[in-house]
């Protein structure tokens, strides 16, 4: 249970880092991190394509952010994730899943899917983000609304009222 609670927190955290404190919220970091999470998941075989596709249009639906910000680089991202707290012997470990439910931490990936996922998971770089209310975000980070949405499994299909 600990490990679906860790979902998307290395992504996520490295994220936040990157950009700088307060230029994303925590959740709008961690959802991110969670797609990226899927993404890598799918690459590795362990998820399923419907199942990362359903991922990616639940967090589209609620207006969080699916990508890292294109300012963002790979690189950087791995630099940032080598920091986190669930590194053993040196290696980074990620909470991956093998199904919607079902997270594992392990430290068992190839690394080059990793950077693949970093490097595919990031905004276009052409496309300007933009802030809450529909600006021009100058940080290149991007935003999205401070509004609470409540999201459950069981809405899943179901239009937002």
């Amino acid at each position: 249970a600990r490990a679906l609670l860790n979902l998307g927190h290395t992504f996520g955290h490295a994220i936040e880092a990157g950009a700088g404190y307060g230029a994303w919220l925590h959740g709008e970091a961690v959802a991110a991190g969670i797609v990226l999470a899927a993404r890598m998941s799918h690459r590795m075989g362990w998820l399923a394509g419907r199942d990362l596709d359903r991922i990616e249009r639940l967090f589209t639906r609620t207006g969080l952010p699916t990508r890292a910000p294109a300012a963002l680089s790979p690189e950087r991202m791995l630099e940032l994730m080598s920091a986190d707290k669930k590194i053993r012997r040196g290696r980074l470990r990620l909470v991956l899943l093998r199904a919607i439910g079902r997270a594992v931490v392990t430290g068992e990936f190839d690394p080059a899917l990793l950077r693949e996922t970093l490097e595919t998971g990031r905004e276009a770089a052409s496309v300007p983000p933009l802030d809450a209310g529909g600006a021009a975000d100058p940080t290149g980070v991007g935003r999205v609304g401070r509004e609470a949405v409540s999201v459950s499994p069981l809405d899943a299909g179901r239009e937002a009222t």
